[in-house]
């Protein structure tokens, strides 16, 4: 049952890289050839970093590895987990950095939906309030409900799910012009839909974890050994 907080993770992870459309925007000739260049390279030097860390805190403690690698309790007999503590203070480092990159999109878009601003443009003032409001909301949030594994689980079973997995696949079907049991429309739904099973699968059990307070579902197989 644990596999579905997992899968939602691994959604989450795909779905957060949100710098697409700007980098779109600002290439000089974005045709398709090049976007999907772009696009290999960042997934793969995603890949590439998320990879390392799980392998390396799996093989460091086996069946113990801590749901967060970075949390995980010091080898023993390791003296100071170095390693730990230089993947700690890059995940910082990436926070810090993260954090104006997400907000940076999100005022933007506050200011031309809301503000009713077409080039979203806004003054030192307005600036300020946003951004004192966004900084708190994320913290009250983050204080309220500390479990960022939950919160994981939950932003990747159901956003990343439903604007990666189920709104582009409804949207091809229809603009296809063809009906959803043609091969190519098919193909795709049943290929996205169990992603979208489990997705909202994931989503009811972390809900019912922190509902009663527990951290990972119970195994259905037992042994005594």
């Amino acid at each position: 049952m644990n596999m579905f907080t997992g899968c939602s993770m691994t959604f989450f992870a795909f779905q957060c890289q949100v710098q697409l459309l700007p980098i779109y925007s600002e290439l000089v000739n974005p045709e398709y050839r090049r976007v999907s260049k772009v696009i290999e390279r960042a997934i793969g030097v995603d890949f590439f970093f998320y990879f390392s860390i799980a392998i390396i805190g799996y093989f460091s403690t086996f069946d113990k590895t801590a749901t967060i690698v970075l949390e995980r309790d010091p080898i023993p007999g390791r003296g100071t987990d170095y390693p730990i503590l230089i993947a700690i203070m890059s995940i910082i480092v990436c926070v810090l950095v993260a954090f104006p990159m997400a907000y940076s999109p999100f005022r933007q878009q506050f200011f031309i939906i809301f503000a009713k601003r077409d080039n979203g443009e806004f003054s030192g003032k307005e600036n300020a309030l946003v951004t004192f409001l966004f900084i708190a909301i994320s913290l009250g949030i983050s204080i309220v409900f500390p479990h960022i594994d939950k919160v994981i689980a939950i932003m990747g079973g159901l956003c990343a799910v439903t604007m990666d997995f189920l709104i582009p696949v409804y949207c091809y079907v229809k603009l296809s012009g063809k009906p959803w049991t043609s091969c190519k429309n098919l193909s795709a739904i049943l290929f996205f839909a169990p992603l979208v099973l489990i997705g909202y699968t994931s989503v009811i059990i972390t809900i019912y974890l922190a509902a009663t307070g527990g951290n990972t579902m119970p195994r259905w197989i037992k042994s005594d050994f």
